[in-house]
């Protein structure tokens, strides 16, 4: 214990201390607090890459290796002292911010965002549910239209950066609020597996098989877990909350003009895809690291501090750190065009060349490319400019229109930055490029990859996250040529502009909408979120079996729960006893067993793959015809059992 206690006061010693030592070398033309956070978001991430390293390397993670990856964190960036010099700060006067509008602007935005966090608490639910609007209040998206309206008003009127970060802060916490709250027992799929695989580590100090991905965020997330004494569910729950408020300050790093940073930031809303950061995932927070080493990159931070970021981005996961690793590089090298373009090309095809490379190494879970389809009729531009189905639905139609609309959007205002953004002419271009070549990367991927070993719905989500990481990429000289265009508002006629600051508010308010599920006349989303009475079914089959080995089949929020609950408790050879939430013969087998003329072979096959004799069925009534799969799963079941009023069921059978 006491050990523990000198870790934790050693531990917020360094990281205030050092934080603003190194701080004052690696971002010397920055604010005091300003410098602090990137000498501790620094010391952050060489410590998360020790401590990689170290699970690596076979060393349990711990006590022993927190210590030991602060003292080689703060032995790393030692040097700086001894080598570096620390530059005059600037003496270019600070224009003084007009407090009578800071107040008119910051005051109405944290009234938004205490409503829209209240809005979610009233509104939580242990029950399954496929969206969370119809449960909050109806003036939710007209709080986020206020906090986008404030931010519109801060970047014109209150003459100071500051202002403007807070209320773009606030406003995406706001937003990635609203799932933690609202889904109690938690959101999405891959939460679940994560959460369990960090409390393994938390436990154990180590992982086996070693994945090769997500460590990067996995050994910050138990170490925080020893440091906060936080249990890693909590911690998880609220990481991509905390994380995504620094975002703004990320677009600050990127420009020295005042009023067009203030642009930048107040739009950030507008176009930034939201959906990846509602959930805490390493997909997510690679995204977020890998955005802020390209602004690094861009803002002239220390080469240390950007290539640190970069470096723990590719930690955190490959695939999704290894683009903005190499633009990165780029825009480091952005002064020798001959070092420059060839990164920027290789950013471009990095994610399908590394998937070729695993196919050429791997024999399972291979993706194979089938190039002739590249010839169909179905050609990328057509796709993205296809017009969006009218269902005579204003809102959902108009959600479903700016979300087609967004991307065109983003590589126009690039565009507008690359003609009228002189001083940074060379790096929109470049990240231009990179943005375009990541959209027709995805479009390969869609076209000819084939990822046969994922569930048939969730084959195009390779593709997906490519066009996210595109727009990510694109953001900075989107938000730049978008603030370029908003900064002449005030030359236009008063109609005009009222019609112009009227849109943005609305399009941030369909932009939040679309991030979270939604059911409604454009939208339908099939996934149903993980309910109490799952959890009571789980824990019932579990004490049912006695100690005695079984294999379940359920759907994947039964299935995710279960990891949740009993962790990996059981596998048969590389079958685990639930259906995996990512696919999987044992859910092909769930499916056959839920057709309504469905004989006992697929139970057998259950029992076959989980190498038991007793399998349990797992059926919740929003089931497809569940009303006719429960009936004939009684007439076939050795024993049943009901919870929640029969909103979920399981259906026992003892295979000879």
């Amino acid at each position: 214990m006491l050990e523990l206690l000198a870790l934790k006061t050693a531990a917020v010693f360094c990281f205030v201390y050092f934080g603003w030592i190194y701080g004052e070398h690696l971002g010397h033309e920055r604010s005091p607090l300003g410098r602090w956070f990137i000498g501790a978001l620094t010391m952050v991430a060489i410590q998360s890459l020790w401590q990689t390293l170290f699970y690596y390397l076979n060393l349990q993670l711990g006590i022993f290796t927190d210590a030991l990856s602060l003292v080689l964190t703060i032995l790393s960036l030692g040097p700086l002292i001894i080598k570096s010099h620390v530059k005059e700060p600037s003496t270019i006067p600070r224009e003084q911010p007009v407090w009578t509008w800071v107040s008119a602007v910051i005051i109405p935005t944290v009234l938004a965002t205490l409503y829209i966090v209240r809005g979610a608490w009233l509104a939580s639910t242990v029950n399954p549910i496929l969206t969370p609007w119809p449960l909050l209040p109806t003036p939710t998206l007209g709080a986020f239209a206020i906090i986008g309206l404030a931010g519109i008003l801060s970047a014109w009127k209150a003459r100071a950066v500051w202002p403007t970060i807070i209320i773009a802060s606030l406003g995406l916490i706001s937003v990635i609020s609203i799932a933690p709250i609202i889904y109690t027992n938690g959101f999405g799929f891959d939460g679940f597996l994560h959460r369990a695989s960090m409390e393994i580590i938390a436990s154990t100090g180590t992982l086996s098989p070693k994945p090769p991905y997500y460590i990067g965020l996995y050994v910050l997330e138990t170490w925080l877990t020893r440091i906060l004494a936080f249990p890693i569910r909590e911690i998880d729950r609220w990481f991509m909350l905390v994380g995504m408020a620094f975002l703004p300050i990320g677009l600050a790093w990127t420009s020295r003009n005042r009023q067009q940073t203030n642009w930048m930031i107040a739009t950030t809303l507008l176009i930034t895809p939201l959906a990846p950061f509602i959930t805490t995932t390493p997909q997510a927070f690679a995204y977020l690291i890998g955005f802020l080493a390209i602004t690094a990159s861009l803002g002239r931070l220390h080469p240390i501090t950007t290539l640190t970021l970069a470096a723990w981005s590719l930690a955190i996961h490959p695939l999704a750190g290894l683009p903005f690793c190499l633009i990165t590089l780029a825009i480091l090298a952005r002064k020798h065009l001959l070092l420059s373009a060839p990164l920027i090309l290789a950013a471009g095809v990095s994610v399908p060349f590394a998937f070729a490379i695993l196919g050429f190494f791997s024999s399972s879970s291979v993706v194979t490319f089938d190039l002739s389809k590249l010839l169909t009729t179905h050609y990328p531009l057509l796709t993205l400019l296809t017009p969006p189905t009218n269902r005579v639905a204003l809102w959902a139609d108009a959600t479903v229109l700016f979300q087609t609309l967004q991307l065109p959007i983003i590589i126009i205002a690039s565009l507008v930055a690359i003609w009228k953004n002189r001083e940074r002419r060379r790096e929109w271009i470049l990240l231009s490029i990179a943005g375009v070549l990541l959209i027709a990367a995805g479009f390969f991927l869609q076209t000819a990859g084939d990822f046969a070993f994922l569930i048939e719905y969730e084959r195009g989500n390779y593709a997906d996250r490519l066009f996210i990481m595109a727009q990510l990429v694109l953001l900075l000289p989107g938000l730049t040529g978008i603030g370029i265009a908003l900064s002449r508002i005030p030359r236009l006629a008063l109609a005009p502009a009222i019609f112009i600051l009227a849109l943005i508010p609305a399009g941030i308010s369909a932009n939040v909408y679309a991030a979270l599920p939604r059911y409604d006349a454009a939208v339908i989303n099939h996934g149903w979120s993980a309910g109490q009475a799952d959890q009571e079914a789980i824990r019932w089959i579990d004490r049912d079996a006695s100690g005695s080995a079984y294999t379940a089949l359920a759907n994947q929020s039964v299935s995710a729960v279960a990891v949740q609950e009993l962790g990996f408790k059981r596998y048969a050879n590389d079958v685990f006893f639930y259906p995996i939430p990512t696919g999987g013969p044992l859910y092909k087998t769930f499916l056959e067993a839920m057709d309504i003329n469905a004989t006992i072979d697929p139970i057998r096959q259950a029992a076959k793959l989980g190498q038991t004799k007793l399998v349990y069925v797992v059926v919740n009534d929003y089931w497809w015809d569940a009303a006719k799969v429960m009936e004939h799963l009684s007439t076939l079941s050795n024993a049943q059992e009901s919870f929640h009023n029969g909103s979920i069921r399981v259906y026992r059978f003892e295979i000879n």
